[in-house]
């Protein structure tokens, strides 16, 4: 958070494959949805170009951090990572990333709370959820990097969908290399 706010964090622009960025996200959770009875589904846009330039590990933090707050504040609930196109002109594209869960929801006068540091919803009967309450600040601070601000839509029994929009080039010069399937040899 140090960095940040200092302005010492700048992003690392490079080709990423979204599609795949976002699948071994939800990889990486495979164990923790599954301890929660959780479902996880991954909903793109069908239009999503193969490669986009963007800072793909600070994206990551951000939806690690949307997706992590989802699987420990809900069981036996379903979480929604979606990526669609809002709109697409020459080589840029503007996409809308997602997180939406069923879970217990934030109440609408805790949701400006939440993103300050250090900040948790119920100190005092948060002993289930351990954390700093430093998570959701750094994602503000991230999304900030890419020009864009966190929306949360949330109530109370009816869960939450935080989101954010960037604008990122498509990469239209990288040349997609595909990985070469390996034949078994029989001996």
């Amino acid at each position: 958070i140090g960095k940040i706010e200092a302005e010492k964090v700048d992003l690392q622009i490079a080709s990423v494959n979204l599609k795949q960025l976002l699948e071994n996200i939800i990889d990486s959770f495979e164990y923790r949805i599954q301890e929660n009875n959780n479902e996880i589904h991954l909903t793109i846009d069908k239009n999503l170009p193969e490669l986009v330039k963007c800072d793909n590990v600070r994206l990551s933090q951000v939806l690690i951090n949307f997706i992590g707050n989802s699987i420990k504040f809900t069981k036996k609930a379903k979480i929604r990572l979606g990526i669609e196109i809002l709109d697409q002109i020459d080589k840029s594209v503007n996409l809308r990333f997602s997180v939406r869960d069923n879970g217990p929801g934030i109440p609408k006068n805790k949701h400006a709370r939440i993103f300050e540091n250090f900040s948790q919803l119920d100190e005092k009967n948060n002993i289930d959820y351990q954390g700093t309450g430093l998570g959701l600040s750094i994602a503000k601070n991230l999304v900030e990097l890419f020009d864009s601000k966190i929306n949360l839509e949330s109530e109370i029994g009816k869960g939450s969908e935080f989101s954010f929009d960037v604008i990122l080039d498509v990469d239209t010069t990288t040349q997609i290399v595909p990985t070469p399937i390996k034949s078994e040899s029989k001996a």
